[in-house]
Parts: C-alpha cells; structure tokens; sequence
C-alpha cells in the first residue's frame, strides 16, 4: 500500500508489466503487477480492475506496433529505451500521443509515460501559423529587409547585418552583390555611411524611435519609400518604389516654375532707355530704345512714339518727381536702386514700384502700377491692430517662415518673419525676441521630427500639408495639428496644441489594446455574436463578430475563419441541446442565463459552464472549462483520503515518539545515576564528564521528542475551537513558571486579556513558549521585566499587521520584555523548526518552540509579527480571531 501510494501521487502514468511465457520461454503476453491512478485514468477504468490483467486483453491494437517488441528488447538488453508513441484509447474520440519511458525489472518492465497529446497539437499549430508568415512575407508588394546590429566589443553598432529580406527587395535592390541574409550592409552599400543613412539606423536601434524617408539610389535608379522600426537589436526596413511618383512631381514643379515666370514677366512695364550728354560730359536726358506691352498701355502711347524720343519731353514730371535723379545716380554710379514712387503728372496719379538697373550702356526701367496694391495695404494698415487682436486670440499658434538660402540656392533653414502671441507662448519667449531668430534655434530638434523635410516639400512644390507631431521640451511632450502653406518663398505654418485630445485618444487606444489583452488573456472562451434574423424579425441565427485568444485556440480556427460566419455553420448541435433556445432568451429578454453540460460535439469536449449576456441585437458568449475542475474534485477527494491515511500514519509515529522512543532514554538516564551513584570512586574525572554529557545528551533528546511530539500533534489532532479567556490561561501558565520566574527574579506583570476563539490547549503552548522564551533570552546582571498587553480591535484597525481581514473583530496580545534582543534580519527565520541564532551552551533548548507558536496562529489562522533590537528587548505582537471560528 506505501508504494501504491508514492504512485499515486505521481502526475506520469506509471505501470509495471510481468512477462508472460510459453513452455518454450518466449514472451506471449504481459500481466500488469502494478498500475498508478495516472495511468488507470487513461485507460478509462480504475486501479482494481486493471490489476492482474493481460495487456493485450487491455489494449488489443498494441499486438500491431512496435510496443511489444520494445518491451522484450528492454528485458532482454537491459537497455532502457524512450520514445513518443500514437495510440487511439478506446473512450476517446481522437488518437492520443505518449511520452514513454520503459526499464527493465526482474522478468518484466516498469513503463512511465506521460500524455502530450497537446504538446503536439501546439506544435503543429504553430509550424502552420509559421508557414502562413513565411508566405505573406515572401509574397509582399512591398520590399522587407530585416537587419541585426553587429557590435564592436565596446558594444558600439558598427555595421547591420541582413537577417530576412523578401522576394521584392531582392529584385529592386540594384546592389552589385546578392542581397541575401548574412551580408554586411556596408558590403551592399558602401556609400550609406556617406548618404546618412547609416547613422539614422543607429539612430534608430539605440533610441527606439523610427522614422520614414524618401531616398534616391543612384546606383539602382530608384527612388525608395522608407519605413523603420526598431526589431529586437535591430531593425525592421519596408520599402515601396516611388520613382515614377517622383518624376511626375519633379515635372509639375518645373511646369508650374515656368508658367509663373510668364506670368510675372508679362504683369511689369519695362523699358530700356540711353543717356544723352551735353558737350561736357554731363546727363541732360534719357532716350527710349525700347518699351514692352505693359509699359504701352500704362503711358498711353504706343512704342513708335516713345522710341527715340527723350524722357523728359514725353514726361516732365520725371524731373519734379525725383525719378530722374534716381535714374542718372544708377547710371553713374552702376549701382541698382529699387524703390517705390507716387507719381502724380503727366495725366498719371498712382504709385510705382521701382526697378532700375544699369546694363552696360543702357539704363533698363521696370516698373509696376501698385496703386491698388498701396490703397490695399492702407485699408490693412486700418484693420492690423484688429487682425493681430484676433491673431493673438486664436488658438493655434501661426508663424510666418521665409527660407534661408546656402550659395547653391538650396533650403538650409527657416526664418521666423512674424509669429501671433500663442506662438510666442509656445516659444516660451517674447515675439520680439522670436521675430527674425532661424527655426532651429527655436525649435532645436525640428529636423529630427522631420517638420524641416515637411516645410521644404511645401516650399518646393507648393502643395499644402496637414499632419500631426510631437515636440518634447523641458514643460513636456507637446502633441500638435500642424498645417503648412507655400506663401512667397517661405511657407505659413499653423500648429494647434492637441496635447489634451491625444492624451484622451492614446487613453482610448490603450483601453482598447487592455480590453484586448484582458479577453485573450481570459482562460475562458469568448465569442461575441450578433443576432441574424428572417424576414419575420425572428432569430434565425447568430453571426460571428469577435473572439478571443482562448476561443481561437479551442476551436481552433483564425480570425478570418470564423468572422462573418454564423454560429451553426461550426455549432449545429446548439439546435439540439438547447443552448440555441437559451440565447434567444436572452436576446429577446434581456435576462443572462448560464447553464453547465457535457458538450462532445462541434470540436469541444469536456465539461462547461456556458453563460449569455446581451449586447446590442446579439449576445457575448463565455464558456468556461470546468473538465478539469471536475477532475480535480475528484482528485481533491482521492487527496482527502490519503492525507487521512497520512494523518493515521502520523499519529502512529507520534504514539511510538511518547512511549517507546523515550523508554531507551529514560533508561540512559537512569544507567547513568547509577554509574555516578555507585561506580563514583572507579570513575577518574574524564569518565564522570562523560557520563554527565551523557545524561544531557539523553534529557535533550527527551525534550525535542516531546517538542516533536507537541508540533505533530498541531497538524494531525482535531481541532476543537470555544470562546477561550486568555486571562485564565496566562495565570495556569505563570504558575507553571512560577520556579523558573522566582529563579530568574524576573517581574511579570499582565493586562485584562480579551477572549478570543480557539483551541485553548494550542493557546496555552502559544502563551507557555513565548513566555519561555522571554525568561530564557535575558540579560547578565539586569532583572528580568515582561509586560504582556492585550486588547480588542478590528482588522482595518491593526496597521502594523499585515494580512488581516479589515471587518473581522481580533484579539491583539503583545508580549514584551527588556531581553538580548536580536536582529530583525533574522525575524522570518526564528519560527521555523530547528532555528537558534545562539549556541545551546548559551541558551538551552530545542529550536522549536517558536515552530509550535508559529503552527498554532496558523491553526487559528491569525497572524504573528516581533519587534526586536539587540540588546533592548523583544516584542511578539499576536492577532487571533475573536468573533466567529477560523474556517
């Protein structure tokens, strides 16, 4: 029986087989000389009824497998073999696999397996979902690389190395060597460090933060979209080809370039004209030599009455407006003058916008009638004051960005013209001392974000961009609605602080994400449905909306399988068994209802709890598997009886620990008054110590047997709980003591206890031991003092305990004395068995008596604590339940 319990309690099936022989001694069959309850269970049958049977009688499909002759081969080497068997139990719909172990003993075999049938299935599901992957990636329109960071011995990334890359971007790669895993993207592409690329990547491993781009291979011809993430310690690359995208915007660009040109060309008058000298040199006028259209129809004259003719006679007021002076200064001196005029003579009143440029020997004048432009600007001036009113009152903050320009005429920043005041808020600084400064210094990280790219694009192509981004600066992370538009040669930004509706939108994302996380980390199965109803308005079916990650396993079917299908193209038997019947219930009533039931069809089998709740025109449908709860019942009930087994075994031990095993020692005891009585003269001083350790030997293996005995008692013997007044006991306790009190000369002084539930033999030793213990851990030359305190209180009121139930009413008893003390750091380790943080020549004793106290709260399920510091004292503070009996 001790062995069939020691394989019970194994979770492998384990059974012992004897060889059954012919006369001739060859093996025909096995008998099953012992068999586990793990390995009964999957036969379907119990332990007496598999015992002493044959194992073909039991299991006749093993006759045509390799199962016998592995025993026989075990037998006959002795070689222990193991290996993974396919077998289909007669009680099981579906073949099972096995994990066995088989060795040999005496003329048979002991056989330890284990059932991994679901192992197996995870294992075939997972290479299936592999499979999947490695299809969508192969087959992706887009180009995938997947790099790692290869490190110097510093850990600095000095080049990638290609993991994975797909069939796309091994075709449009364009590099001079194969693009295949483990080559160097330095040996790929030499020039990336140069073209920046490379350190974007690093940039992108040691920071976590990705980025996209557009980038030009010169090499390929491509141009490239790019997409990285960070992926483990590297990187994940996606890119798509943009090259013929890029060539129609380079296309647009250069058209819309040119038609402005003509139209900004044909909007100013122009005129060349040639200085006429006296004969000292000097300028006396200027002679037309050539005018344009605009410049006709703004004179009024047409070109063959103005060429040849002098400035001055067509138009005197040349002279008396200053605009002669103006043209003879360019012309002396070579420097260009632009400038703007009113002109009021000459049958013309407006305003002009100067050019005047000296061109070898001719003076070439363009001008512009900018009246409106002047009367415009004046009504503005008129309403500035109420246009910066309501710009400084909007909310978004707005900057006017002109370019600034290197030698080659290429964008290298942006210079803030003007800004409103929610601008200069979001600066942190005046708008004068904005005003003028590049975005760079004010914004130092805008490249990085990518917000210079963005304005440049704008700049460049005139098309309008709205987009949002995140700046961080030193008050925080700033999340902004960015708006940018080409004006002039600079661009008018917009940037809307919507740090708060990010927040709440992140807050969204991340609720759905948990809600998420929560369903598929629920052990149940749940499927959301909608109702699918016939042209009468009635429940004809449900449809498949949602499921979780258990529901997916269980099926097991994907996402794409199930969604969209309805629940009886997977669970016709719900017609059957009723559960359809029931969701209509609760669709139409609103009502939840749950029912448990076998369920051996549709893919499921086991024992569930099936609840419906209603949602919307539908249900959420939770299954929960109590297969192994009801297992587990009934091997909670098989435990139940062995522990009774144990506990009989127990109290056995404890019987011969009282009586038997301290018989010898009393009788050691005994011999050795004896040999001190009567052999005193015969023993020289080496023999009488002897004896005497002897004698202490023998009363110390008394007292631990008697300590062992009290602490098996606590786990095995019933438990009989009352109202205990601890008061009471603490006097029977002190009257026990009361010699090791008056030697001591300890002063031990008590409270009114309250009365508290429990066992009052077990509270008794509580209080004994830790009285004990404070008369034995005192100081050399300082009187003993113990106080011990108590008082009522509920849970929520003891905040120094942890783990008591804040309802529940407590007696609280603290035992202090001005002892040794100890350290706190070894306060767990003093109630376990055995435990002395001093040697027993200084103190003697067993090192269980804290043990027993520990055991006893346990039993009364209370808690304990202590307080200690060396050499001030102790305090152990204990909480009891003191209303209603532990459970």
């Amino acid at each position: 029986m001790y062995v069939q319990h020691i394989l019970d309690s194994t979770l492998n099936g384990i059974t012992v087989y004897e060889a059954v022989r012919d006369r001739d001694g060859t093996i025909v069959d096995y008998r099953i000389a012992l068999i586990n309850q793990a390995a009964a269970n999957v036969s379907g049958r119990s332990v007496e009824e598999l015992t002493g049977q044959r194992l073909f009688n039991e299991y006749p499909r093993l006759r045509g497998t390799r199962v016998p002759q592995r025993y026989e081969e075990v037998i006959t080497t002795g070689i222990p073999q193991r290996f993974e068997f396919e077998y289909r139990l007669s009680h099981l719909p579906e073949p099972s696999w096995f994990d066995m172990s088989v060795v040999r003993q005496d003329d048979g075999v002991v056989v330890s397996f284990v059932d991994i049938t679901a192992t197996k299935k995870a294992v075939a599901y997972v290479e299936q979902q592999a499979t999947l992957l490695d299809k969508v990636f192969a087959n992706s329109a887009n180009g995938i690389i997947v790099y790692d960071a290869v490190r110097n011995e510093q850990g600095q990334i000095v080049d990638f190395r290609v993991r994975l890359c797909n069939q796309f971007a091994q075709r449009i790669n364009g590099y001079s060597l194969p693009l295949e895993p483990g080559r160097l993207l330095t040996e790929l592409y030499p020039q990336t460090r140069e073209e920046g690329l490379f350190g974007r990547y690093i940039h992108l491993v040691e920071t976590g933060e990705p980025f996209t781009t557009e980038f030009f291979y010169a090499h390929s011809g491509h141009w490239l979209h790019y997409s990285a993430v960070k992926l483990d310690d590297g990187l994940l690359l996606s890119f798509s080809l943009i090259t013929e995208q890029k060539r129609l915007e380079q296309q647009v660009r250069q058209e819309a370039q040119f038609s402005q040109g003509l139209l900004d060309g044909s909007m100013a008058c122009i005129t060349s004209l040639v200085p006429l000298y006296d004969d000292h040199g000097v300028i006396l006028d200027f002679v037309y030599t050539a005018v344009n259209q605009a410049a006709m129809v703004l004179e009024g004259l047409p070109a063959e009455q103005m060429i040849g003719r002098r400035i001055t006679q067509l138009f005197p007021g040349v002279v008396t407006s200053g605009l002669f002076a103006h043209y003879k200064q360019v012309y002396e001196t070579g420097e260009t003058q632009r400038f703007e005029s009113y002109y009021d003579a000459d049958g013309y009143t407006g305003w002009l916008d100067m050019s005047v440029i000296r061109k070898e020997n001719s003076l070439i004048l363009t001008y512009l009638d900018i009246t409106a432009t002047k009367e415009t600007q004046e009504a503005l001036l008129e309403t500035a004051e109420s246009l910066k009113g309501v710009l400084d009152g909007a909310p978004s903050a707005m900057l006017l960005l002109d370019t600034i320009r290197d030698e080659q005429d290429t964008i290298t920043d942006f210079r803030i013209q003007t800004l409103n005041q929610a601008g200069a808020d979001m600066c942190a600084m005046p708008i004068d001392a904005v005003k003028g400064r590049p975005l760079s210094q004010v914004f130092a990280k805008y490249r990085e974000k990518g917000l210079f790219d963005r304005l440049f694009q704008v700049t460049e192509t005139g098309r309008p961009q709205r987009f949002e981004s995140y700046y961080d600066t030193d008050r925080g992370r700033f999340w902004l609605d960015v708006s940018a538009v080409k004006r002039g040669d600079g661009v008018v930004m917009s940037l809307l602080d919507i740090s708060h509706l990010k927040q709440a939108q992140m807050q969204v994302e991340r609720q759905a994400k948990l809600l998420r996380s929560v369903l598929d980390s629920s052990p149940n199965l749940i499927i959301g449905f909608d109702a699918v109803r016939d042209s009468a308005g009635n429940i004809a079916d449900f449809r498949y909306i949602v499921q979780n990650e258990q529901a997916r396993r269980s099926v097991p079917r994907t996402e794409d399988e199930v969604i969209g299908h309805t629940m009886l193209d997977y669970f016709p038997s719900v017609k059957h068994n009723g559960l359809f019947d029931m969701y209509v219930r609760v669709v139409e009533t609103g009502q939840p209802e749950k029912l448990e039931l076998y369920h051996d069809t549709d893919g499921l089998t086991g024992w569930f709890e099936v609840s419906a709740v209603k949602r919307d025109d539908g249900i959420v449908l939770t299954l929960l598997d109590k297969t192994e709860a009801y297992q587990a019942e009934q091997q909670r009930k098989e435990l139940v009886a062995a522990l009774q087994r144990s506990n009989q075994s127990l109290e056995q031990f404890a019987y011969v620990a009282s009586h038997d095993l301290q018989e010898p020692l009393r009788k050691i005891e005994s011999f050795g008054d004896v040999l001190t009585a009567q052999y005193q003269e015969r023993l020289d001083e080496n023999g009488t110590d002897l004896v005497r350790r002897m004698q202490q030997a023998a009363r110390r293996m008394s007292a631990l047997i008697r300590d062992l005995l009290t602490y098996s008692r606590l786990t095995t013997q019933r438990q009989d709980f009352q109202a205990v007044a601890l008061n009471f006991l603490l006097e029977d306790v002190l009257t026990d003591l009361e010699v090791t009190v008056q030697e001591k000369q300890a002063l031990v002084e008590f409270d009114t206890l309250p009365t508290v539930w429990g066992n009052p033999s077990q509270l008794r030793q509580l209080l004994q031991n830790l009285l004990s213990n404070a008369l034995k851990f005192t100081r050399p030359q300082v009187q003993p003092r113990i106080r011990v305190e108590g008082k009522l209180a509920r849970g929520a009121e003891a905040r120094d305990l942890t783990g008591l139930l804040p309802g529940q009413q407590y007696g609280i008893i603290q035992v202090r004395d001005n002892g040794i003390g100890f350290d706190e750091k070894y306060k767990e380790r003093i109630f376990g068995p055995f435990q002395r943080l001093h040697g027993r020549s200084q103190y003697p004793g067993t090192g269980i008596g804290l043990a027993i106290v520990q055991k006893v709260i346990d039993n009364h399920k209370g808690i304990i604590d202590v307080y200690s510091q060396v050499g001030e004292g102790t305090t152990f503070v204990v909480a009891l339940p003191a209303d209603t009996s532990p459970e």
